[in-house]
C-alpha cells in the first residue's frame, strides 16, 4: 500500500501538513469521502487495526514517517480497483422457491426477490429513510466506477446503489443494489456512503435457462412481453445453475402458475428452446438456421393488391371571401372561445359542399351518402403517414372525410384523425379507417380554421376550472361560446390586415362575443 500524499510531496506538487497528528492518513482520507450529517455514518476505528498497532508499534510509525528517497514509478500512483460495495444475494437452500419479480432489464436479465425477504427489504428501506432524512447538497466529489453510494430516487426515497459509469457532464449511471434498476441521474442525487455492506443485496439476477433469444439478443417486443407477464408478480423460480458471481447471474426456469415463461416466449416466436440451435445445418463452416421451422408467419397476405393504399395529394383549402364582404357561415368546431373552424354557407342557407369548380357535377354530400351505404366494399387503410387522406367513422357512426394527424397508441393501434369538413378531431382504431376514394380528394376541405376577432382572454378571471391545453381561458367561457354559436347560421366579415381573422354577427347584426365580455369571461381586443 502506497500513500499517494508521499508521491505528491516527492514530486513537489504538495507540502506535508504537520499541524495534525495523523494516525492513519488512508483511513482519514476515506472518512473525508463520506457525506456530512447522518448519525448512522459515524463509525468507530477498526479494532483489527488497533490490535495490529499494539502488537507491532513500528507499523504505526511507518505510516507517518517521512517519504523515503527510493524512486517511485509513476504507475504506482494509479487509483486502486474499487471492491464490490455489497455482498452478493443469498440463494435459498431449495431448488424451487417463490419470488416476486422486481425488474426486467433490456438484456433479458430478470431480477427477483424471495417472497420471504420482502418484509426484510421493507425494514431496510425504513432504516435508510430514518437515517438519512437531512442529506444536504454534496460538495464536489470525484466518483469512481464500482463505488458504493446512496441514491436519492425520483420518488424522494433513498436507496443503496453502485456507480456503473461516469458520463459526460454531471450525469452518472447507477444501479439500485436491492432492486436491479439501472438509471442515469445527476451527481447531486448521489452520496458516497455504503450503508450496511454486511447485508447482502436482496435482488437475485436470473436468466432463463431453457430458451435463447431469436437473433443475437432479446428484441424490444420480447422484453415488453416479459414485463407484462412478470413485473410485480409472484412466480416460481427453479434454479438450474447457481450464480457465478463474476457476473452474478443465476440460470433458472420461471413459471407463472402452471405455464413456463420460456414456453410463452416460444409461442410468440421470441425465443428458441435450448438445444434447437444445435440442429442447424452446417455447410463449409457456415451455420444455416432453418428459419422456416422457427417462424410461423405467412407473408403472402402482404403481397395482395388490396392492401396497397393509393398515395393521394393533400386536400385543397377553402378560401375566405374578400375583406369587407359579409357572408353566411356556421361554426363547426371550437378549440377555444376565439379559435375554431367555420364553414361557409350559400345564400339558401345550406353548406357549400355541392361542388369545387369546373368538371364537378355530383355533390360531395351525395357521394358520401352512397359510400356509407356500400361501406362493406371499402378497403381498410394500410398507410399511416401524417396527413394521409382517409375515411373515418365519426361519433354518428357515419364515414366522413379525414386526415391522419398522429398515432395515439400501438397496442391496440389507434390514430388521431382530423375531420376536414368539420375541424373536429377524434381517436379511432384501425378498423374504423378506410381508404379514401380518389373522387373525393378533388373537393376542398370545407372547414376553415379562423380566429374570432374582437375579444381575447381576460386579464383577471376567477373561474377555477381552466382549459388544460390553453389555461388563459376558463372552461365556462368555452361552454358559453358554444351555446352562443352552436347550430346557428351567423354572418361573418373578414378583418382587414389579419389573416383568417373574422368578426361574427348574430341576426341583429351584433357581435356574438358581447355576452362573454358582459359576464367578465373575456376582454375587448382593440388591436
Amino acid at each position: 500500500m502506497l500513500d499517494i500524499s508521499d508521491v505528491l510531496v516527492k514530486k513537489g506538487l504538495a507540502l506535508r501538513d504537520r499541524r495534525m497528528n495523523k494516525v492513519n492518513p488512508l483511513l482519514e482520507a476515506q472518512d473525508k469521502r463520506k457525506p456530512l450529517s447522518a448519525k448512522s455514518c459515524l463509525q468507530e476505528q477498526d479494532p483489527v487495526e488497533e490490535r495490529a498497532k499494539e502488537s507491532n508499534p513500528e507499523c504505526a510509525k511507518t505510516v507517518t514517517s517521512e517519504p523515503s528517497n527510493i524512486a517511485v514509478p509513476e504507475e504506482a500512483a494509479v487509483e486502486p480497483m474499487v471492491a464490490e460495495p455489497y455482498l452478493p444475494p443469498l440463494l435459498p437452500d431449495e431448488k424451487k422457491f417463490s419470488a416476486k419479480v422486481l425488474h426486467v432489464a433490456e438484456d433479458g436479465t430478470i431480477y427477483v426477490i424471495q417472497e420471504c425477504l420482502e418484509n426484510e427489504l421493507g425494514v431496510l428501506m425504513l432504516d435508510i429513510q430514518d437515517s438519512f432524512k437531512c442529506l444536504g447538497l454534496m460538495a464536489p466529489y470525484s466518483w469512481r466506477k464500482g463505488e458504493g453510494c446512496l441514491i436519492k430516487g425520483s420518488d424522494t426515497l433513498t436507496y443503496r446503489g453502485k456507480v456503473l459509469d461516469i458520463l459526460s457532464g454531471d450525469m452518472i449511471t447507477v444501479k439500485y443494489a436491492d432492486h436491479g434498476y439501472t438509471e442515469k441521474i445527476p451527481k447531486c442525487h448521489l452520496y458516497p456512503f455504503v450503508y450496511n455492506p454486511h447485508i447482502p443485496r436482496f435482488c437475485i439476477p436470473c436468466q432463463l435457462n431453457d430458451i435463447v433469444p431469436v437473433g443475437d439478443h432479446w428484441q424490444q417486443d420480447a422484453i415488453q412481453l416479459l414485463k407484462e407477464l412478470l413485473l410485480k408478480r409472484v412466480v416460481t423460480v427453479h434454479i438450474v445453475e447457481p450464480a457465478n458471481y463474476s457476473d452474478g447471474v443465476a440460470s433458472v426456469r420461471i413459471y407463472c402458475g402452471n405455464a413456463s415463461v420460456s414456453s410463452i416466449l416460444e409461442q410468440y416466436d421470441h425465443g428458441i428452446p435450448t438445444g434447437c440451435e444445435k440442429n442447424n445445418v452446417e455447410i463449409n463452416g457456415i451455420t444455416d438456421i432453418p428459419y422456416e421451422k422457427i417462424w410461423r408467419i405467412d407473408f403472402q397476405e402482404l403481397l395482395q393488391n388490396g392492401l396497397e393504399t393509393p398515395l393521394l395529394p393533400k386536400y385543397s383549402l377553402e378560401s375566405l371571401p374578400r375583406t369587407g364582404e359579409l357572408f353566411k357561415v356556421e361554426v363547426t368546431h371550437l378549440q377555444t372561445p376565439n379559435l375554431g373552424f367555420i364553414r361557409i354557407k350559400n345564400e339558401s342557407g345550406k353548406s357549400q359542399i355541392s361542388g369545387c369548380g369546373d368538371g364537378v357535377t355530383e355533390s360531395l354530400q351525395s357521394i358520401l351518402e352512397k359510400i356509407n351505404s356500400e361501406r362493406t366494399e371499402l378497403s381498410h387503410l394500410t398507410d399511416f403517414r401524417t396527413d394521409m387522406p382517409c375515411l373515418a367513422a365519426y361519433s354518428d357512426s357515419l364515414l366522413h372525410r379525414g386526415k391522419l394527424q398522429s398515432i395515439k397508441s400501438y397496442d391496440p393501434v389507434t390514430c388521431v384523425v382530423e375531420f376536414v369538413d368539420y375541424g373536429a378531431t377524434l381517436v379511432v382504431d384501425t378498423s374504423s379507417l378506410f381508404q379514401l376514394p380518389a373522387v373525393l380528394i378533388q373537393y376542398p376541405a370545407k372547414a376553415i380554421n379562423v380566429r374570432l376577432a374582437g375579444f381575447k382572454a381576460p386579464k383577471e378571471d376567477f373561474e377555477i376550472r381552466r382549459l388544460q391545453y390553453c389555461p388563459e381561458w376558463s372552461s365556462k367561457a368555452l361552454i358559453e361560446m358554444v351555446d352562443i354559436v352552436g347550430g346557428k347560421t351567423l354572418s361573418a366579415a373578414c378583418r382587414a390586415g389579419s389573416e383568417n381573422a373574422v368578426f361574427l354577427y348574430d341576426d341583429n347584426q351584433q357581435l356574438v362575443h358581447k355576452p362573454l365580455i358582459t359576464m367578465g369571461l373575456a376582454d375587448v381586443d382593440e388591436i
